[in-house]
């Protein structure tokens, strides 16, 4: 049995996980361990109890993936089939930034990354081109994620953001694959 104690925003959230090798408990152990849940005051109708070890299989059968021209970084946030509580990031393709949702644990889809640094190297190709601050007239090369190819645009020389090439063949190596 595993109590874990996780903060989400401005509450406290409480699992509990009762795990064996086996996909049969003793009653006794499952009674033990509804006792504790309805002491945290999560009421017995919280307990879910997989009959099943092909469970998440069988779901992941019915769950379809998006066509690769739907793109990862345009999915919605997905929190997937489980009940884990885990701060991930997703890139927000509206926003043009990484933000924070709640992952299950299991299934979901690609746009799901451990830290903002990590979501924010992926979709450096994702980003507008953006000409900074500066007044300067630099042709540059960004990654038009939409026409899924490198363009030129006028870079002012200062601050803008990383989908930002010197040249072509850069800019191509580094988002082609997106």
């Amino acid at each position: 049995m595993v109590g874990i104690k996780r903060k989400g925003g401005h509450r406290i959230n409480y699992f509990f996980s009762l795990s064996g090798r086996t996909m049969t408990v003793r009653p006794t152990v499952l009674e033990d361990f509804k006792t504790l849940v309805k002491e945290q005051q999560l009421g017995e109708d919280n307990i879910i109890i997989k009959e099943d070890k092909e469970y998440i299989k069988k779901i992941s059968d019915l769950v379809s993936l998006p066509s690769a021209s739907t793109g990862v970084c345009a999915q919605a946030p997905d929190s997937g089939l489980c009940f884990g509580y885990f701060e991930r990031y997703f890139y927000n393709f509206r926003k043009g930034r990484c933000e924070i949702f709640i992952y299950g644990g299991c299934l979901g889809n690609q746009n799901n990354f451990l830290t903002e640094k990590e979501c924010l190297q992926r979709w450096v190709c994702a980003q507008a081109p953006d000409s900074g601050l500066c007044f300067g007239y630099f042709e540059r090369y960004f990654y038009n994620f939409r026409k899924g190819r490198c363009e030129i645009f006028i870079y002012g020389g200062c601050l803008g953001n990383q989908n930002n090439f010197l040249t072509e063949k850069e800019c191509l190596q580094r988002c082609l694959p997106y």
